[in-house]
């Protein structure tokens, strides 16, 4: 008796892997529609979403005139002076002050022909001198990213690479 033999119908496979296909479709666009709120018009969000208004917030924002100032004049007053920065690039500088909250942001944003190691290694060393403590991932040397707290303060630093220079934005968060 000879072995049996199957014979390979290529029709009928190609049928059976688009069967396969539309079902996965199918599920992938299934797990679309109930996991993404946006599709969703019934699922309860928390949060506001794109088409709602947060709540009012009594939020002061002062902005420093870095065209007419110089020197230590544009950091935002109350700043913290241990914060080294270098002024003479810098491209943003503000406080944010929350009056109900108290809470004030600083925040001051400069660029620097110093490399992005040399920056990092220079904001750790200060956080550190200062006694800032590190959340698990409160420093990140791959990213630039700095986020340490003191006294119920927090200061962020973020050091990136913006064409040939490289960029520091530093934010102070002061609960008073």
């Amino acid at each position: 008796m000879p072995p049996e033999q199957k014979i390979y119908n290529a029709s009928q496979s190609s049928k059976v892997n688009y069967v396969y296909v539309i079902i996965f479709l199918l599920i992938v666009l299934g797990l679309i529609f109930a996991f993404a709120p946006s599709f969703n018009k019934n699922k309860k969000t928390t949060g506001p979403s794109v088409d709602e208004k947060a709540p009012d917030e009594n939020v002061v924002v002062t902005k420093v005139d870095l065209k007419n100032t110089t020197g230590q004049d544009k950091i935002p007053q109350g700043f913290p002076l241990y914060i080294p920065l270098e002024t003479n690039d810098a491209y943003e500088s503000y406080t944010m002050d929350y009056k109900e909250r108290n809470l004030t942001q600083y925040s001051v944003s400069y660029q620097t022909s110093a490399t992005v190691s040399q920056k990092y290694k220079e904001y750790l060393d200060v956080m550190t001198k200062n006694g800032f403590e590190f959340a698990k991932d409160g420093k990140n040397e791959a990213t630039g990213f700095l986020l340490g707290s003191k006294n119920n303060d927090d200061l962020t630093v973020v050091i990136s690479r913006s064409g040939e220079k490289t960029s520091v934005q530093i934010s102070y968060l002061d609960r008073k």
